[in-house]
């Protein structure tokens, strides 16, 4: 027997971006060049920007679908 699907309101969304997600970017920015590629190719991506643009096209998919 499966579990009940958990459903999350919009509220729950932005609640969890604020908290989880706000520190991201100021975090981000202390690390210099070179750690910030590593961290990167780390996540599978060239580049740091690569990144942060799966992140905001998950961001903006999550807020379609919470509609």
């Amino acid at each position: 027997m499966s579990a009940p699907e958990q459903r999350f309101s919009r509220q729950d969304l932005l609640t969890a971006l604020e908290q989880g997600w706000k520190q991201y970017l100021p975090r981000r920015a202390v690390l210099s060049e070179e750690e910030q590629t590593s961290y990167a190719h780390e996540q599978g991506y060239a580049r740091v920007e690569d990144v942060l643009a799966h992140i905001c096209a998950r961001w903006e998919r999550s807020m379609q679908r919470s509609r």
